[in-house]
């Protein structure tokens, strides 16, 4: 028999601030907090170094008020001085038909890590998640539902952090990365190789209809052959179209006018830089042509060496259950492994 939302978090629980005497003092943040958030995020990451650097777009869905119907909100640490130490945040998606979910986020100053703030931080996440779920889909809910947060994985505190708090590592992503522009020697190797014989590499603005769809189909069933939830696969690729970098994303059809392979790529802003990025959301290829990934993101990285505008590095990402054609793909292309993410979660 399924169980209700109510009866699967035994009630609603009290949603606490961190407590005072941790040494910050907590309010609500504001859009006018932005741009110090911003700071925090910046100085941090720019010394923990991550695989995969927070994007200025992803800082701004939880800290930015939009018209989305989203349920978010964002809490500040400030110490004695009235300077910013840290942050948390919390995202629930109202509207899912398969599966619920809520996303966190949360930074805090390295001077001040080892005190329990992150610990009391997660606490508050976790019972205000829990709230946002109640009010977007009902006490009577059975939907199954997710609370999820990216863990870099040299973070080995914020991973002891979450398993202590009953989250587990649902999948680990490898983060590929090409700083641009490219040497003389190595653009020459990407401008010499084309795609195969009787293979053609367009443009995805240049798609027809069905050629979408078909793009569409092969992603989800290439997703559910990893272990993607259907759900997810099909919201991600939704965000991508619509916000996509046409010029930098492309599919390379087969001799026989099938899909071979593709690269959906955004242009998007390194927090802690300031710098321009360009970011292969989506990637993937048929299983008849595991090979012809490369051709996509070599069209990708001669379109990023003659940008008028400088693109400072580009990353891509392989999520596979087991490192594959996708990673040698991106070797192949002069793309480096530089670290691993990992969404950790709880079954809500």
């Amino acid at each position: 028999m399924e169980t209700t939302l109510w009866e699967r978090i035994e009630g609603a629980g009290e949603v606490k601030l961190p407590p005072a005497h941790l040494g910050l003092t907590w309010s609500e943040a504001s859009q006018g907090d932005f741009e110090t958030i911003e700071q925090l995020v910046r100085a941090v990451e720019r010394d923990n170094n991550p695989a995969r650097p927070t994007m200025k777009d992803d800082l701004e869905k939880f800290f930015c008020d939009r018209d989305d119907q989203l349920l978010r909100a964002a809490i500040i640490g400030r110490d004695v001085h009235g300077q910013l130490q840290a942050v948390g945040a919390v995202i629930a998606y109202p509207g899912e038909e398969q599966r619920a979910r809520a996303d966190l986020f949360a930074v805090t100053n390295k001077k001040w890590q080892g005190r329990g703030i992150g610990r009391c931080l997660l606490n508050w996440q976790n019972a205000l998640a829990r709230e946002f779920l109640l009010q977007a889909y009902g006490p009577d809910s059975t939907l199954p539902m997710r609370i999820r947060n990216t863990v870099d994985s040299r973070a080995l505190d914020r991973r002891m952090l979450y398993a202590a708090a009953g989250f587990s590592c649902r999948r680990k992503i490898d983060v590929f990365r090409l700083d641009m522009p490219l040497s003389s020697v190595d653009a020459a190797c990407v401008l010499r190789q084309r795609a195969p014989e009787d293979y053609r590499v367009v443009n995805v603005s240049d798609l027809s209809p069905a050629e979408l769809s078909e793009l569409k189909a092969l992603h989800l069933e290439n997703s559910l052959r990893q272990d993607v939830h259907e759900a997810d696969a099909k919201r991600w690729m939704r965000l991508t179209l619509e916000q996509l970098a046409d010029e930098y994303s492309f599919v390379c059809f087969s001799p026989n006018g099938k899909i071979a392979s593709y690269a959906l790529t955004r242009q998007r802003e390194i927090v802690c830089e300031g710098a321009q990025c360009l970011s292969i959301e989506i990637c993937g290829t048929h299983p008849d042509y595991p090979t012809s990934l490369t051709s996509c993101t070599n069209s990708i990285l001669r379109k990023a060496q003659a940008a008028p505008t400088q693109i400072s590095r580009i990353y891509a990402e392989d999520n596979h259950l087991e490192r594959g054609t996708q990673s040698a793909s991106l070797f192949r292309s002069g793309f480096a492994l530089v670290g691993t993410r990992m969404i950790y979660s709880v079954e809500v």
